[in-house]
C-alpha cells in the first residue's frame, strides 16, 4: 500500500537497488572485459565434488535478469512511497550487494574470505523468503512476479553455491580436521547442503522458485557424478540428497497447505 509521498530515504534505496542489480551483473564480467584478476570458478577449489559442473551455473543468467527487472521495477517513480518495498527494499540491495562483492573477493582476494559473505547472503535471503511473504501485498500478481519470485529464486541456488562455496575452500585449503577422505567430506557437505534446503523450503512455504534451483544444482551434481564422470560415493549422496529435497518439497508443501473447512 503507498504510504504518503516518497522521501529522499527512497529515493536512495531505490537507487541502491538498482546500483546493487547492475553490479552484481557486471562485476563477475571484468575478467573477462579487462583480464585482470581470477575468473569465476576458476580457483582450485571448483574440483570439489561438491560443486556442481560449470554448465549449472548458467542459471546465474536468469537471476541477473529477473533481479535487475526488479530493481527497475521498484525504481519506478510511484512505487518509492511503497510500505511493502521501504520494509523489504534495504534487504534487496543487501542481498545483491553481498553478491557483487563475494565476486570481488572471488576474483581479488584469498578465496577463504567468501565464505562467510556467502553465508551472509544465504541468511539475508532467508530473512526476505520469511518476511516477503508474511505481508499482505505479496499477494498481488506484480509483487509475486517482481519481488518474490525473483529473490526466492536466488536463495535457491545460494542454497547449493553455500554448499558448494563451503566445498571449495576446503579443497583448496586442505583442511581435515576429522582425517577423513574427500568422498567423506563430500558425504558431510552434502548432507549439510539438505539441511540448508530443508530450512529453505520451511521459509518459503514449499515455493517452486525456490525448490527448482535446489533441485537443478543437485540434479547436476548426480549426472556429473553418475554418467559423465562415474564416481560411486558422490552418485549416492547426490541421489540421496535429491530424494530427500523431493520428499521435503512435498512434505512442507502439505503441511503448510490450508485445510478445507467441514460444516454440517
Amino acid at each position: 500500500m503507498p504510504l504518503g509521498r516518497a522521501t529522499p530515504i527512497d529515493r536512495v534505496r531505490q537507487t541502491v537497488n538498482v546500483i546493487a542489480a547492475l553490479a552484481n551483473f557486471a562485476l563477475p564480467q571484468i575478467p573477462l572485459i579487462f583480464g585482470v584478476g581470477k575468473e569465476i570458478g576458476q580457483n582450485p577449489g571448483s574440483d570439489a565434488n561438491a560443486v556442481p559442473p560449470g554448465w549449472a551455473f548458467s542459471i546465474w543468467g536468469l537471476i541477473f535478469a529477473w533481479t535487475i527487472l526488479f530493481a527497475f521495477w521498484q525504481a519506478l517513480p510511484g512505487k518509492g512511497r511503497s510500505s511493502y518495498l521501504r520494509s523489504e527494499g534495504w534487504g534487496t540491495a543487501l542481498a545483491m550487494g553481498l553478491a557483487a562483492l563475494w565476486s570481488v573477493l572471488s576474483m581479488f582476494a584469498p578465496f577463504w574470505t567468501t565464505l562467510p559473505v556467502m553465508a551472509a547472503l544465504y541468511v539475508t535471503l532467508a530473512w526476505l523468503a520469511l518476511s516477503l511473504l508474511s505481508r499482505p501485498e505479496s499477494d498481488t500478481e506484480a509483487v509475486r512476479w517482481l519481488a518474490i519470485y525473483p529473490f526466492q529464486l536466488f536463495f535457491g541456488w545460494i542454497t547449493l553455491a553455500l554448499m558448494a562455496n563451503l566445498a571449495a575452500v576446503r579443497l583448496e585449503y586442505g583442511i581435515n580436521p576429522i582425517g577423513g577422505t574427500e568422498d567423506t567430506y563430500t558425504l558431510i557437505i552434502m548432507a549439510f547442503g539438505g539441511v540448508l534446503a530443508l530450512i529453505g523450503l520451511n521459509l518459503t512455504r514449499g515455493a517452486a522458485a525456490y525448490a527448482l534451483p535446489v533441485a537443478w544444482g543437485v540434479g547436476a551434481l548426480l549426472l556429473q557424478h553418475a554418467w559423465a564422470d562415474w564416481n560411486p560415493a558422490p552418485a549416492a549422496g547426490s541421489a540421496t540428497l535429491f530424494l530427500f529435497l523431493l520428499a521435503a518439497e512435498r512434505w512442507v508443501a502439505l503441511r503448510t497447505r490450508p485445510r478445507p473447512r467441514f460444516s454440517r
